[in-house]
């Protein structure tokens, strides 16, 4: 008797979150199961966990025009595509995990919104193709050695005068380095060296940042950065 392997997302995952419940099955007949993310003590807290994680793609929202193109990466189960998309954006959604992205294409998939297989280590998001890019707490996920080439492949997947979002928690070790609280975060930065991989593609003139206190999913308190890269010279006047 032939045994269908089974995959299963969400519940107690802190990494990524899921909103709805989901079963289906992959082209490769791998089975996949999504269980709607449980990762609070409470149905009150789960609500602000939720809030929080939505309210990373305010600032993202701001720069969303009627018509222009957006990327978000890694977009983990895409749920930020429904509220990117009220803006009348066509939305391009990119993770490293084929479950999530099925998974997203059978909840939040349509004719502007669409998901699709990408790694962050080996970054090809091809040239002058998008006006908003997003990068939400993805550059801690991966080592030291691939943070600079993937900030180069979001500047040149810009249009002219597109806009980099991207943020990532500070360390909290007051070094950058591997993180000491979540394994799944392989080097967290310090403000100044996340503003220097910043600059050293936009230039030191066309990047902001600002910072808000965190809450981590591992319960570490911390600073995230918030940084907004101009693909264009900002003129002071």
């Amino acid at each position: 008797m032939k045994t269908t392997q089974t995959l299963y997302r969400g519940g107690g995952d802190t990494e990524r979150l899921y909103l709805r419940n989901l079963t289906f099955t992959l082209k490769n007949g791998v089975r996949v199961v999504v269980k709607k993310s449980r990762i609070a003590t409470s149905a009150l807290e789960m609500e602000r966990v939720i809030s929080r994680h939505h309210s990373r793609y305010n600032l993202v929202g701001v720069f969303c025009r009627p018509g222009i193109k957006v990327m978000d990466v890694p977009c983990g189960s895409g749920y930020a595509s429904s509220f990117l998309r009220t803006f009348g954006v066509t939305y391009l959604g990119v993770d490293i995990d084929q479950a999530t992205i099925a998974y997203a294409n059978k909840i939040y998939g349509d004719k502007k919104t669409k998901f699709k297989f990408g790694d962050l280590t080996t970054p090809n998001f091809g040239s002058n193709q998008f006006d908003v890019i997003s990068c939400i707490e993805g550059l801690e996920h991966i080592e030291r050695k691939y943070q600079s080439p993937l900030i180069a492949a979001f500047k040149k997947a810009l249009k002219p005068n597109g806009i980099l979002v991207i943020t990532s928690p500070e360390n909290p070790s007051g070094k950058s380095g591997v993180s000491q609280h979540n394994p799944d975060h392989l080097w967290e930065l310090t403000g100044t060296d996340f503003l220097k991989i910043l600059k050293k593609h936009f230039g030191a003139n066309r990047v902001e940042c600002f910072t808000q206190d965190t809450s981590l999913t591992t319960g570490v308190t911390t600073i995230n950065y918030f940084g907004i890269c101009h693909n264009k010279q900002i003129i002071n006047k």
